[in-house]
């Protein structure tokens, strides 16, 4: 599969770097120079398998572009890049819907990598594409959690690997350093925080299924635990 990325950056020296490397390495990539019209091409043309978005841009920064874009497209992974590195600024970034922050200066290498990791969740090449835990239905292939064989919930690419690995570890202890080595390839404050809100987001849904409970467990993890 050739995936084609939508590259959001200001600066127009490092847009044109960056998109011909990726290029180089088999992707197809779109570069638009500000927020204001990068949603306006997004919303002539959702077929885009990642996006790549700077913060601080002219007319409309990428925070406010990204939460516009999860309104139209829940599940795209969406990495900012950016210069901004102090702890609030990282924070907000995922609490807005980015799956991974990658801070200027950074290593192309290290960027291709994430990259990867992310589009190999969203498009698995694995023969499963279906999981089923109590009363519920997690479809891979389309990103959406059935729950009580009713209401579908579309879900984001870390939503859709949370379940994901709660429902193949059903009555199981997953812990907490494995979800965040999973999903983020290493364990920081920062990750550990987000993991929590999505925790959060994902025990909801839990809820409504009357055969099934999410269990915390404090200093060791998470236990999807079937209660038929």
């Amino acid at each position: 599969m050739k995936y084609k990325i939508f590259l959001v950056e200001d600066d127009k020296h490092f847009a044109y770097v960056l998109q011909s490397f990726l290029k180089t390495k088999g992707y197809e990539v779109d570069w638009f120079e500000n927020g204001e019209i990068a949603l306006e091409k997004y919303k002539n043309n959702h077929f885009y398998h990642l996006m790549l978005i700077d913060v601080m841009m002219p007319k409309k920064d990428g925070i406010t572009l990204v939460k516009e874009i999860r309104s139209i497209n829940p599940s795209i992974p969406i990495i900012f890049i950016t210069a901004k590195s102090q702890n609030k600024d990282i924070l907000t970034g995922y609490e807005v819907g980015a799956d991974d922050y990658v801070i200027k200066p950074f290593s192309v290498d290290i960027l291709l990598a994430r990259m990867q990791v992310l589009l190999n969740r969203v498009y698995p090449r694995s023969d499963t594409t279906e999981i089923v835990a109590g009363n519920s239905l997690l479809d891979i292939n389309r990103n959406i959690l059935i729950l009580n064989n009713k209401e579908e919930i579309k879900l984001s690419p870390l939503e859709l690997e949370i379940l994901k690995i709660l429902f193949q570890n059903l009555n199981k202890l997953t812990t907490k350093n494995e979800l965040l080595m999973h999903l983020y390839g290493d364990v920081d404050y920062f990750k550990s925080r987000t993991l929590d809100v999505y925790i959060a987001k994902v025990r909801k849904w839990i809820k409504q299924d009357p055969h099934l409970e999410l269990i915390s467990l404090p200093r060791q993890g998470y236990k999807l635990v079937s209660l038929k």
